[in-house]
């Protein structure tokens, strides 16, 4: 029951009494809350739905080729920039995670295990990139361009033959007889016409034999 101030008297609702119940400061307080939550988007999205939030990446193991204080994230730039240049995934060089092996993250692969032969392979064609940029590529100037996975991979695990164009040469004047020049006739070269010592005497012989019986002819 509720009275007026003119004395009278009357029922009130169960709704009216609800609404009597609830003060202003509990309004003001629903209120902002319901703004907090409108505005926070990592209330209702994940790190994946919002490229504003960066994923975690794993402390990086088992590092041999790479500098050992490098982060998780530049560690998985590297292997990105390794991927695409090679035309290759993740399992090509990481092995799959097993019950003694834990997995990294959710690709489910141990990045730290060396059991396949291809992650060998790379490490040892970082390590010849690395002596080329050092030795050589840095000794030339003015040159910025340094030697990687792509300069010869071009996206493909196995390089590519590059067949360029057909070199033409440049066209011959014809020839006359005006621009052969004879052989130049010298004693060793009139020697190997004839033969060796043996032959030449053969020859003689046979000659001067031929003239006794009368029958000279030439040879």
């Amino acid at each position: 029951m509720q009275t007026e101030p003119n004395g009278e008297t009357h029922r009130v609702k169960p709704t009216s009494k609800l609404l009597l119940a609830i003060s202003p400061a509990s309004v003001l307080c629903f209120i902002l809350a319901m703004a907090t939550e409108a505005q926070s988007p990592g209330a209702r999205s994940s790190a994946a739905d919002n490229p504003q939030i960066r994923p975690s990446y794993p402390i990086p193991r088992n590092l041999k080729v790479l500098p050992h204080d490098l982060s998780g994230q530049q560690v998985h730039e590297i292997m990105e920039q390794w991927g695409r240049s090679l035309g290759v995934r993740c399992d090509s060089c990481h092995a799959d995670a097993t019950e003694t092996s834990a997995a990294d993250d959710k690709s489910q692969l141990n990045y730290a295990d060396d059991s396949k032969p291809l992650k060998a392979v790379s490490r040892a064609m970082y390590r010849m990139t690395e002596t080329i940029n050092a030795n050589y590529i840095a000794n030339i100037e003015n040159s910025g361009i340094p030697v990687t996975c792509g300069t010869c991979h071009r996206g493909h695990i196995g390089p590519e033959p590059y067949d360029g164009p057909p070199v033409k040469s440049p066209p011959q004047p014809p020839l006359t007889s005006s621009s052969i020049t004879p052989p130049k006739r010298t004693p060793q070269g009139v020697c190997a016409a004839l033969g060796n010592e043996e032959t030449i005497a053969k020859r003689l012989r046979r000659t001067k034999t031929q003239k006794n019986d009368g029958d000279v002819r030439p040879q």
